[in-house]
């Protein structure tokens, strides 16, 4: 385990309050590092939290399915079956989008990259080309 050294005589030597000390450390460490809701909704016996709900929504509606977690009931199944069927077309059409405005942004940057670079004077660009002697 780790060793943590102190040279104050009176933790030193009493393991009870060394102990104490070392867990308010870590409180304080998980607190200030906001583990302490990360750690909870992990011990959670159950995945249905917010953000399991919102995992397994995303896994459904990509098409990944990692298997975890899982409808149980036939009610959940059945309900997970509607949400893909409305899910996944509505995700291929947001994916599209992106697309098109990612592309258009592309084509957009590479316009002014090349008209940045045609107003530059040709004399300058072939000295740019040149190799380094």
């Amino acid at each position: 385990m780790l060793e943590i050294r102190c040279y104050d005589t009176v933790i030193r030597i009493d393991k009870q309050l060394q102990m104490h000390h070392t867990r308010e450390a870590i409180q304080w460490f998980m607190d200030y590092l906001n583990l302490t809701s990360v750690l909870q909704e992990r011990n959670d016996p159950s995945p249905w939290s917010w953000y399991g709900s919102m995992f397994y929504a995303g896994q459904l509606y990509t098409t990944i399915g990692y298997g975890l977690p899982v409808a149980k009931t036939r009610a959940g199944q059945i309900a997970s079956i509607f949400y893909i069927m409305l899910g996944i077309p509505i995700f291929l059409i947001i994916l599209k989008e992106v697309g098109r405005l990612l592309s258009r942004a592309l084509r957009k940057f590479y316009k002014r990259l090349r008209t940045a670079r045609n107003k530059l004077p040709s004399k300058r660009l072939a000295s740019l080309s040149m190799p380094v002697k």
